[in-house]
């Protein structure tokens, strides 16, 4: 039946492909993209929540966020943006919803 198997030649074989360079490029990769899933989700739970905060809900698009919070000092009170910008402003603080919700679809 199995007797051409030679099970330590496939282990042999198994063990040559997962210490292959390509392998261990491909570990590392993961390595850094847990990493950065770690750092992303850390950097979500500490970031200020501004759903309280007057035109800070999900309609609002993420480029009225960086015009206003990188323009020069003419706005009162708006905090420097001190991080990477995102798709979304909801990835990481906690927006509410808008005022006016839309009509549900049908």
């Amino acid at each position: 039946m199995a007797a051409d198997w030679d099970r330590a030649a496939a282990r042999a074989q198994y063990r040559r492909l997962m210490r292959s360079w390509p392998m261990r490029v491909l570990y590392a990769l993961l390595a850094l993209v847990i990493l950065f899933a770690w750092a992303w989700s850390i950097a979500a739970a500490l970031a200020a929540d501004v759903e309280q905060l007057s035109g800070h809900d999900l309609s609002v698009p993420v480029a009225r966020c960086v015009a206003c919070h990188t323009a020069p000092a003419a706005t009162d009170g708006v905090p420097r943006l001190r991080h990477p910008i995102t798709p979304s402003c909801g990835f990481c603080h906690r927006q509410g919803l808008p005022e006016r919700l839309p009509a549900p679809m049908r």
